[in-house]
């Protein structure tokens, strides 16, 4: 038996972890394209290291608390400037100032792209959770309201 035990374990193939680059090796080219046309250096919020980026949905929901906390229920856009920080920690890379909008962090893009992304999958507006409101703001649904109260998301008033 020693020389059959012997031999079947001659006969496994030696198994070696595969070696893998970090994930964000192969972006280098978007990243570099990327930051040459939005004036950033994106690679700010990648590793170990560094803060993850401020997403649409973080400040979509701080869009909402804000609009819930109000008796309209409605955010504007200046209360949301204001307020948003209040909710949302950014990374350095959020706080940088725009090339493409001198004097506005580049945060200030989150608050517009809700609207401009509406029709995305996933969008809080496309999901009936925000109404945008022209060149004013965003109202809050009940379907937004539910939302914050099923995720256990708290507001305060501002």
């Amino acid at each position: 038996m020693r020389g059959n035990a012997a031999l079947s374990q001659k006969s496994q193939p030696e198994l070696r972890p595969p070696t893998l680059k970090p994930a964000h090796i192969h972006n280098e080219f978007y990243i570099a394209l990327a930051n040459c046309y939005w004036g950033t250096n994106l690679a700010d919020g990648l590793g170990d290291q560094k803060m993850a980026r401020a997403t649409e949905t973080d400040v979509a929901i701080a869009v909402m608390q804000i609009a819930a906390a109000r008796s309209d229920g409605f955010c504007s856009f200046n209360r949301a400037r204001a307020d948003v920080p209040k909710y949302v920690t950014f990374a350095a890379a959020d706080l940088k100032q725009s090339l493409k909008r001198p004097g506005e962090p580049m945060w200030h893009q989150l608050i517009r792209n809700i609207r401009s992304h509406h029709d995305a999958d996933g969008n809080f507006i496309d999901r009936g959770l925000l109404v945008h409101v022209s060149r004013k703001g965003y109202e809050i649904t009940a379907a937004g309201r539910a939302y914050l109260k099923k995720n256990g998301i708290i507001t305060f008033r501002t």
